[in-house]
């Protein structure tokens, strides 16, 4: 019976130990060898596909499964589900906390509707970063639930099988040639050295307060007190080529921004700060890399429409400007009686048609969706994530400027047709925020 013992416990350490090595493989780069080829939300054939990869798509390896299918970090287009009243918003809207317990994060798919698969569950107050909102009909009820669409959490895969993929292994980058030591050219470079080194100890005694020599600061500067000119310091140009981390990047754009106006230049730091959110290893470096992404292509814009404006300018034009309304005026302006002016419900407010948090809708091609069947490419949500409106932009208004903003709209309100909320194309938008300060 000892012998018995002794033999289960040996098989069990060399069991933990071959597991242990197993699961302690580092991941590996692979490359995809065919055109077309479907990620799955699980290891097998039986499994939904998620999104199809074109050929030569780089993909990173964790593991191999059963059957040769082979777990990979989930690419870029990749998502993942979380029902809308599973999670909580803070301030910045992209991003929002799970608030229950062992939330099911359920797999994403760009090919069809399905979303019942669930390898992960999230715990409570874990962070999350949002996507945008979806609306997702139940494959056995039949009816609608809405859905955050978020990153993929840590921990989450995708599946390909091995025989669409090979690996790819780093070649040694040979060592660069020595360059050869130039005896004459270095006796010279010390005596130059062991000169400036005796210049410099001659013209380092300190002068007295009587020194008669003309000194090199102007007259009018000494008498006066103006500042003496100050040379620019020389700014070092940025090589592209050279990859920065996020605080080098961020360290960048603030160099840049105390720059002339005229002379921003962030399209080399735009490409950079676009490496990064495709290179970062985990959800949270990817949605850092992403903010820093969108504050760059903020200030571009701005550094556009500035040049632009300059070019357009035209001198001794300029705005109108209105005469002021009189005091008395104002005095006389009494409250609406209308009762609509007093009703303060979340979501509605008579100063506008539409207000609420403005989040994008994400579409994508299904089999059981009716191609001719529009979609709003915005939601109005309140501070919850419900779904209040759908909204569409009039042509030449730019609504992803206010994406994940707290907005007020005007527009043109449309009945519900095949849409559950009312529908609403918009004409102006205050960023209430902006318009609480003023």
């Amino acid at each position: 019976m000892k012998c018995h013992r002794l033999l289960c416990l040996l098989l069990s350490t060399v069991v933990i130990g071959i597991c242990a090595e197993v699961s302690g493989a580092e991941p590996y780069k692979a490359r995809v060898t065919t055109a077309q080829v479907f990620t799955r939300s699980g290891p097998g054939q039986n499994y939904y596909p998620t999104a199809y990869l074109e050929k030569n798509t780089i993909v990173e390896v964790y593991r191999e499964d059963d059957g040769g299918w082979m777990a990979i970090r989930p690419t870029e287009n990749e998502f993942s589900l979380l029902p809308v009243k599973a999670l909580s918003y803070g301030d910045d809207r992209r991003f929002a906390t799970v608030q229950v317990v062992d939330a099911p994060s359920y797999i994403g798919s760009q090919i069809s509707d399905l979303h019942h698969v669930v390898h992960v569950k999230l715990d409570q107050n874990e962070p999350v970063e949002v996507l945008g909102i979806v609306e997702l009909r139940d494959q056995q009820t039949g009816k609608k639930e809405a859905f955050y669409r978020i990153a993929p959490p840590a921990g989450e895969f995708r599946w390909i099988n091995k025989h669409f993929i090979e690996a790819l292994y780093p070649e040694p980058v040979a060592a660069p040639p020595r360059p050869q030591q130039d005896k004459v050219a270095t006796k010279e470079a010390i005596e130059e050295a062991e000169f400036w080194k005796k210049a410099q100890n001659n013209v380092s005694t300190i002068r007295p307060v009587s020194y008669d020599a003309e000194s090199e600061t102007p007259a009018a500067a000494r008498l006066t007190g103006d500042p003496l000119p100050v040379e620019k310091p020389a700014v070092e140009a940025f090589d592209p080529s050279i990859k920065l981390t996020l605080s080098e990047l961020e360290l960048k754009v603030s160099q840049e921004c105390i720059k002339p106006a005229d002379e921003w230049n962030f399209k080399p730091l735009l490409s950079q700060a676009k490496r990064l959110v495709d290179e970062g290893e985990t959800p949270l470096e990817r949605g850092k890399a992403r903010l820093v992404q969108e504050k760059i292509e903020e200030f571009n814009e701005l550094s556009e429409r500035k040049l632009g404006a300059k070019k357009a300018f035209v001198p001794g034009t300029g705005p109108l400007r209105s005469p002021p309304i009189d005091s008395v005026v104002l005095e006389e302006m009494k409250p609406s009686d209308d009762p609509a002016a007093s009703f303060k419900a979340e979501g509605f407010d008579p100063r506008y048609d539409g207000k609420g948090w403005l989040m994008p809708v994400i579409t994508r091609a299904s089999a059981t969706r009716d191609p001719n069947q529009y979609t709003p490419p915005f939601a109005l949500t309140d501070s919850q994530g419900n779904v209040l409106q759908f909204v569409s932009p009039s042509p030449g208004l730019n609504l992803r400027r206010y994406s994940r903003m707290e907005v007020g709209i005007y527009g043109q309100i449309s009945p519900l047709g095949q849409l559950t909320k009312p529908h609403l194309t918009a004409h102006r938008i205050v960023v209430l925020s902006r318009h609480e300060k003023q």
